[in-house]
């Protein structure tokens, strides 16, 4: 009988369960976080028609580097819906439903029904794949094109068919504009197309050569338009505007870049804005920092990666490997994922050498989610594992007359259920007073639009107005400053201003700032008090 999705029950119950956790998730994310301004802001550039400055932020008034295909998705939505930050959320969320539908087919084309079940189950219920999926970031839309490009590309050099070099190109080319690592898709398929007999299939050199080809033209396709506006916009070609690879070997200084870009800003920008970026300058050449540097790195590496995963799923990762060895037909795929795990770890690594100080590494779960979303199908081979050697015991053997009542159902649902407080963890509850004293500014604010000096543009984007980054400094400085970039209001954290300005509450007077709001908010472990200082003028 030919299989057919909309018949599939299982993937439906799964998919509505995913689609559950995300809604759920999205509403019990109280705050957007910080990166989600510039993104909506490229949208609004979107639908306002303005395609040259496409990266381009009102809010913060600066060039971005994100790239352009959630902005793109977002403001196609805006158009049936008329609301950016909903735009956004639920591109996110299909992305992330999605993602579970890629996983399951996947798994059933490359193992078997029941690892495709159980992989979708631990991607569906998994707390940072859920978490990312209701944030109005490009992880969800990266996380989707990325899997399914790493899966084509496993398909394609398998058979060596055109049809799927071009698809591998393509969805490669869509997970490079969402993210830049997309692009590292390419070197591993082409890898193995070239160099590794994946397959027993005998083809020719020329055959392989001509497959690859056909993927890079189906990448160039998609990818070229944003390559030759990166062009335009920095004066050379690049894959992106972010860090590259030469510079996370230490090769550039990226401070001297940033002024290169910098020169693309707009003058009018400069007078509302001096939002700075946060430059990790490399430290030293990737070669030459030390062993016990190198050491610390990789086991910062390796225990962010086990805890992005879970501890818990980790542990079937190592019982799956285990009985992959004792399964023939799983052999290649286990190394086609350890190259990928391999290929982007390394990566990962390098970037928390070179960019990383003492005390704080730059690498993210957002960096590490693509590699953990693969892997699963290893800790669902570990889950089948264990479900079939606790049937084998006495106290399931006796309930085995009840097909819903067996080890294969009661040892996932408990793995889910141990899962679930994390993925039902509340997110920015205590960041709530942003958005009220946003909203506030909205309706009770005379300047139009206001500019707000902060740490984050949150507040500025509920508030429909300007921000400008606030520098540690002085108080006299930081008010100096404030009144010659005619910044509105201050953003102060009563808690968190001693590292910004410790001298703040000794040195305020009401000369220079007036507060007219204030946000507490009572924690079970902290209380946080956000207050908001209108900036007073010689001339008021």
């Amino acid at each position: 009988m030919k299989y057919s999705v909309i018949k599939d029950k299982y993937l439906w119950i799964v998919l509505i369960a995913a689609l559950a956790i995300r809604l759920y998730a999205g509403l019990t994310t109280f705050v957007i976080t910080t990166d989600a301004v510039p993104y909506i802001d490229q949208a609004r550039n979107f639908v306002e028609g303005r395609f040259g400055r496409i990266d381009y932020s009102e809010t913060t008034g600066l060039v971005s580097s994100y790239h352009p295909l959630y902005p793109f998705l977002i403001a196609v939505l805006y158009k049936c819906i008329n609301n950016y930050e909903i735009s956004a959320k639920a591109i996110s969320m299909v992305m992330g439903v999605s993602l579970v539908i890629v996983v399951y087919m996947f798994g059933k084309k490359v193992f078997d029904f029941r690892i495709a079940l159980l992989c979708a189950l631990l991607v569906a219920f998994h707390p940072y794949a859920a978490r990312f999926s209701a944030e109005i970031l490009s992880e969800s839309t990266y996380f989707f094109f990325f899997v399914l490009a790493i899966g084509l590309g496993y398909i394609a050099v398998n058979n060596l068919r055109l049809w799927y070099f071009v698809g591998t190109g393509l969805s490669s080319a869509l997970a490079y504009l969402a993210r830049p690592e997309g692009v590292g898709v390419l070197i591993i398929v082409g890898f193995f197309t070239v160099f590794w007999k994946i397959s027993n299939v005998r083809v020719s050199l020329s055959r392989r050569l001509w497959c690859l080809g056909v993927m890079l033209l189906a990448f160039s396709f998609l990818a070229s338009p944003y390559l030759v506006y990166i062009k335009k916009q920095t004066g050379y070609w690049a894959l992106t505007k972010k860090k590259g690879v030469t510079e996370l070997l230490g090769f550039e200084n990226i401070s001297f870049k940033q002024d290169v870009e910098n020169k693309t800003f707009e003058n009018d920008a400069r007078s509302v804005s001096n939002y700075k970026s946060v430059i990790a300058k490399p430290l030293r050449k990737i070669w030459n920092l030390g062993y016990r540097r190198y050491f610390k790195t990789f086991l910062f590496v390796i225990s962010k990666f086990v805890s992005t995963y879970h501890p818990l799923l980790f542990l079937f990762i190592i019982i799956g490997l285990i009985k992959c060895k004792k399964i023939p037909r799983l052999g290649m795929p286990g190394v086609y994922l350890s190259f990928v795990l391999a290929f982007y770890l390394f990566i990962l690594y390098a970037l928390a050498l070179v960019f990383s100080g003492e005390g704080f590494y730059y690498l993210s779960r957002r960096h590490l989610m693509p590699l953990v979303i693969p892997t699963m199908f290893c800790s669902a081979i570990g889950v089948q594992t264990l479900c079939n050697w606790a049937e084998k015991i006495s106290v399931f053997q006796s309930i085995e007359y009840n097909k819903y009542l067996n080890a294969k159902t009661i040892l996932p649902v408990i793995i889910i259920c141990l899962l679930l407080p994390k993925t039902l963890k509340f997110h920015r509850a205590e960041r709530v007073g942003v958005k009220e004293a946003g909203y506030w500014l909205r309706e009770n604010a005379q300047e139009v639009p206001s500019i707000i000096m902060g740490m984050s543009p949150r507040m500025a984007f509920y508030a429909g107005g300007k921000h400008v980054y606030m520098n540690p400094e002085s108080y006299n400085d930081m008010i100096a400053r404030a009144r010659s970039s005619g910044v509105n209001y201050l953003e102060i954290y009563k808690e968190k201003i001693a590292r910004t300005c410790p001298d703040f509450f000794e040195s305020v007077n009401s000369e220079d700032v007036e507060l007219v709001y204030q946000h507490t908010y009572k924690g079970k472990s902290k209380d946080l008090n956000l207050l908001l200082y209108k900036v007073l003028y010689r001339n008021e």
